[in-house]
């Protein structure tokens, strides 16, 4: 029998949807097919197809019975392996590490640090998702016999002083997520407990995006200190992972331009292979391009102070990943001058620490600009996955997607958006406002959105003056039509409550005359007018609202409503019931 939490570690990590691994784990328990589509309430075809969606994903070939079987193989072998490969020493909540690619240089460099005398802090660092818990695992899986014990922490969950840093025995300890530490909470403790445990002989290792000062300077002994920047993937090892996802027929040379494009980041390129690509675009070359838009409007954001050439010559160094020459950029930039003329333009970027020179004339982004990219890229390609989660009604695959978005990017206003709209969805309204308060402090659509939902909140607790002030703030910068509708919509529910049934009229007429039909402002509508005592006119409303309130159930694949609609629902048939309506 395979636990239930292995088998979702495996799913999560070949990028099955939660529909499907509802599929597959009944039906490697042996429940007939027939049973688990009665049960989920879906046709047959349906279920085969989320199985053999699950087939390609694990890459098991053939037809018939014979697959399913072949399935089970391979998950108990997959168990097994990883049961066989436990140490018998404790490894704490030492995780057993995604695919592992081929990092033997810096795996035995890593061992031979952590095993050494004295005693060092080891330093792991890089962008987010380039592998470094992956490699930090399979370390730690190969050097724990030599320890009483790993204890293995992430910040993220703030351990307290006694577990994060133990003492009495020879335990190696392994610090992740530490880039989760402000500066601020980095105090001479920290310096001092890592200090002492080197000066004890137990070495410990700690993960991040890159290495905090704050905390280096603390160490007194630096010869203890010891670094390793871990960076993309080499293009061979690259290539394996590409060809375990949908892009396997891709022509080479448009892998090989995506695999620099992503800087050979496992986790932007296990997106793109297995999740991103054919689900929102259909060519690679389209990929290829609007990648290229989104790194040049990264760089392009990043600072408000560019002369003209500046960000296209980083864009093409992190298009290229690789040292150019000064002579390439001159002739691929289009610069008309000498190369000569590049010097100061070069001299500043490499004092603002935005590049890096190599062997003298030859120059690369910085890994800060690098991590830069990856973060921002991987916000956006995590933000979409959690949106089409979402859509699909798997909120907590939505809610993890959309987390991991905001931690490579904080600002990133849509992921808020998103978020918000999850947590709703999930019943955690304070969480949901935070999120929407947060996306209400960007621009654009997902910053309006956000006032809206926020707006449509304080209505649920009857606050319509607070609904009402919000809007208005934003009203006449909104473009977006379902926005606009949205605002007005809430607009006039608010003098709805406030007893103002003609200014409520008028919004909800303003929401119907921008097109879009509204289950939710024909209700509001014709609730107006039967306060206006105009029952007969509110009728065809109320009807034209169950139109609409129908034609949203049948369309949308989510399994949930907002609360107000269903009571306004019962309200409608128990009208339509009672009258003869007419069509609004």
């Amino acid at each position: 029998m395979i636990p239930r939490d292995f088998l979702i570690h495996l799913a999560r990590r070949a990028g099955i949807s939660d529909n499907e691994l509802e599929v597959l784990s009944r039906a490697i328990a042996g429940e007939p097919l027939a049973a688990i589509a009665r049960d989920l309430d879906i046709r047959k075809d349906a279920l085969q197809k989320r199985l053999g969606e699950v087939y390609k994903k694990f890459d098991i070939a053939g037809s018939g019975p014979g697959k399913l079987a072949k399935l089970q193989q391979f998950l108990v072998a997959e168990y097994q392996s990883q049961v066989a490969a436990k140490p018998a020493v404790p490894r704490g909540e030492a995780p057993e590490g995604d695919r592992f690619f081929d990092r033997t240089p810096e795996l035995d460099t890593l061992k031979s640090w952590l095993m050494a005398d004295p005693a060092p802090v080891v330093m792991l660092w890089g962008a987010g998702g380039i592998g470094k818990t992956a490699l930090a695992a399979r370390t730690v899986r190969e050097i724990a016999p030599h320890f009483d014990r790993v204890i293995w922490r992430s910040l993220r969950r703030t351990p307290t002083w006694d577990d994060l840093f133990p003492t009495g025995d020879r335990a190696l300890l392994v610090v992740d997520d530490l880039e989760t530490l402000s500066p601020s909470e980095i105090g001479e403790n920290w310096g001092r407990h890592l200090q002492a445990r080197a000066d004890s002989g137990t070495p410990t290792l700690l993960i991040g995006w890159e290495p905090p000062a704050a905390l280096i300077s603390l160490i007194e002994d630096q010869a203890t200190l010891q670094m390793l920047e871990l960076n993309g993937l080499p293009d061979s090892e690259a290539e394996k992972l590409l060809a375990n996802g949908k892009l396997t027929p891709v022509d080479a040379h448009f892998r090989t331009e995506l695999i620099h494009l992503y800087g050979g980041n496992p986790r932007l390129l296990q997106l793109i292979s297995t999740q991103f690509f054919n689900r929102f675009l259909e060519t690679p070359l389209q990929l290829i391009q609007q990648t290229t838009l989104n790194v040049e409007k990264i760089i392009r954001q990043y600072r408000d102070d560019w002369n003209d050439l500046e960000p296209q010559l980083l864009c093409w160094l992190a298009l290229h990943n690789r040292p150019v020459a000064r002579e390439e950029l001159t002739e691929n930039l289009m610069v008309t001058e000498d190369a000569i003329a590049l010097t100061p333009i070069l001299e500043s970027l490499e004092a603002r620490s935005l590049i890096e020179s190599v062997a003298g004339d030859r120059f690369i982004l910085s890994p800060a600009v690098r991590r830069l990219i990856s973060h921002h890229l991987l916000a956006k390609y995590l933000n979409q996955l959690g949106y089409q989660h979402y859509l699909d009604g798997e909120f907590q695959s939505a809610r993890s997607a959309l987390t991991d978005a905001i931690r490579y990017n904080p600002n990133l206003a849509p992921a808020h958006y998103n978020l918000g709209s999850t947590d709703e969805r999930l019943q955690q309204f304070a969480s949901a406002r935070n999120h929407y308060e947060i996306a209400a402090k960007g621009g654009g659509r997902a910053a309006h959105a956000a006032v809206s939902n926020l707006a449509r909140l304080a209505l649920l607790e009857g606050d319509a003056e607070a609904a009402i002030a919000s809007i208005q703030k934003i009203s006449d910068r909104v473009s977006d039509p379902d926005v606009k509708v949205a605002l007005q919509k809430n607009l006039g529910w608010a003098y709805f409550l406030k007893n103002d049934p003609d200014q409520a009229e008028q919004h909800l007429r303003n929401a119907l005359d921008i097109g879009n039909k509204n289950s939710a402002v024909f209700y509001l509508l014709a609730q107006v007018l039967e306060v206006k005592g105009e029952r007969q006119q509110a009728l065809p409303f109320w009807e034209s609202g169950l139109a609409a309130d129908d034609r949203d159930r049948a369309s949308s694949t989510t399994p949930w409503r907002q609360p107000e609609l269903e009571g306004w629902r019962a309200i409608a048939r128990q009208r339509v019931n009672a009258g003869t309506p007419q069509k609004a």
